[in-house]
């Protein structure tokens, strides 16, 4: 009796744990961008403010762009359409629509 009882306590502590470990774990799904930033004539754009929209629900995620011309943006939603905005001093705002990730 008390063996069936010892097993019987090891299967239900072993039972419970799996179960716990099972809850304790989740999966998030991000997606993000990086590009270079430059003129018609190929010189870089620093300081430029890249900014990205995801269209259905209207999150807002800025980066400017650094000595090199390079932005970079995570924790972006997954798909899409994302509209992508360009904009500095001296030169004209570009827009890209429709961008998927």
């Amino acid at each position: 009796m008390f063996k069936s009882n010892k097993v019987s306590s090891i299967a239900l502590a072993v039972a419970m744990s799996i179960g716990v470990a099972n809850t304790a774990f989740a999966q998030t799904t991000t997606s993000s961008i990086r590009g270079d930033v430059a003129t018609e004539a190929g010189s870089i754009m620093q300081g430029a403010t890249v900014t990205i929209t995801h269209v259905p629900s209207g999150t807002v995620s800025t980066a400017t762009t650094n000595a090199s011309g390079v932005f970079s943006s995570r924790g972006l939603r997954v798909g899409g359409p994302y509209n992508i905005t360009i904009s500095g001093d001296g030169f004209t705002t570009v827009e890209v629509n429709n961008v998927y990730l």
